[in-house]
């Protein structure tokens, strides 16, 4: 039997009523993240705000979590994942992209509509704090953001349009609680798109060195033109190689690019001073984990052969 002493009983209650009295006006201190009333930005948190749209790009890519180029490889035949006696198989979603008989229950194709509707969320949410004027900034600045951030997310965009055709078109980010967009045809996706990137396109840098390196420019507004009027035909059924073409010619006219000496410089870990990628999603070891593609070309014995840091492959 627990026998509980009348001091016990009292000291509880009396801790209880101090709790209660001393707990009716507090001023905390939030440390573990930023509370919004205690932000107020400026134009020099531009590019930190704007990075954090661009960073999505990073969720998006990898070629090692349903990445969207894991994806294209798989189903273009790019490359090929055959079953390993050790893994690959994974309930036959490689050989169903190989063959074009995916469902809707393979999880690639979920990931890439909620990580790319991020994307556009997140850059709808700069757009939204610039033009609101909760980041005040002077309207060079601010036409010039906006064009690069109207850029940014028409590549989202371009790569639900090219995933799924008809999705819905956002651009606001401010919206009601239990907002629900309409469903835009896949036309009605092409032609916003390429409304977007010319529109923009007066507004876009032209320059192109370490300040602009994994930032949309005029060039790289130029090539994914480019790519909506190359797939044109699919996108639209009415083909533009014309457009394509001229939307190429800038590009290459510009002088700011050029092909690599070695065919195999743009694909090295470190290729940022080349002069070939119009854009670049950076992955640098520190902040993005680095690029993992290696893993699936080797097999964890080749750990030994090429005295990897990390490990072998994935095989």
């Amino acid at each position: 039997m627990t026998f509980i002493r009348p001091f016990t009983l009292v000291s509880v209650a009396v801790s209880a009523g101090l709790l209660i009295t001393a707990c009716t006006k507090l001023d905390d201190r939030v440390y573990s993240e930023l509370v919004a009333g205690s932000f107020q930005p400026n134009s020099t948190d531009l590019l930190r705000l704007s990075g954090n749209a661009y960073a999505q790009l990073r969720a998006v890519m990898p070629v090692n979590t349903d990445g969207l180029q894991e994806t294209q490889d798989a189903t273009s035949d790019e490359v090929v994942y055959p079953g390993k006696v050790w893994g690959w198989v994974d309930g036959g979603v490689w050989a169903r992209l190989h063959k074009h008989t995916w469902t809707p229950q393979d999880g690639q194709f979920s990931n890439h509509w909620n990580k790319l509707y991020e994307g556009i969320t997140r850059t709808n949410l700069v757009i939204y704090q610039i033009e609101s004027g909760l980041v005040p900034v002077d309207a060079a600045t601010k036409a010039a953001t906006v064009a690069e951030l109207r850029s940014l997310r028409a590549l989202y965009y371009y790569y639900l349009c090219d995933l799924f055709g008809s999705v819905p078109v956002v651009t606001d980010f401010n919206v009601p609680v239990g907002f629900t967009p309409e469903q835009s045809t896949r036309q009605q996706v092409n032609d916003f798109i390429i409304k977007e990137l010319t529109e923009s396109l007066p507004s876009l840098t032209e320059t192109v060195n370490a300040s602009t390196y994994g930032r949309f420019t005029k060039w790289s507004g130029y090539t994914l033109l480019a790519k909506m009027y190359l797939n044109a035909g699919v996108y639209t059924g009415t083909p533009q190689w014309q457009k394509c073409a001229d939307a190429c010619e800038v590009v290459i006219k510009s002088g700011k690019y050029a092909l690599a000496a070695n065919q195999k410089d743009p694909f090295r870990a470190i290729n940022e001073n080349g002069m070939e990628a119009v854009f670049a999603v950076p992955f640098d070891e520190k902040q993005a984990g680095g690029n993992v593609m290696f893993r699936k070309t080797l097999n964890g014995e080749h750990a030994t052969v090429f005295q990897t840091k990390d490990g072998g492959g994935w095989g």
